[in-house]
């Protein structure tokens, strides 16, 4: 039984999945950043 496998990848597929994965890992980097960027050194220092 070893009979190919014929797959092809559509190149709109790829790209929408590209875009996809960059806005969220954009939006997943931005968030905690902005959270970060909005503490104070001192509330930054409380937690170590």
């Amino acid at each position: 039984m070893s009979a190919p496998l014929d797959y092809t990848f559509s190149i709109n597929g790829v790209l929408l999945w590209l875009a996809v994965v960059v806005v969220l890992s954009a939006v997943a980097s931005f968030l905690p950043a902005w959270n970060a960027s909005r503490l104070t050194v001192r509330e930054v220092l409380a937690y170590e």
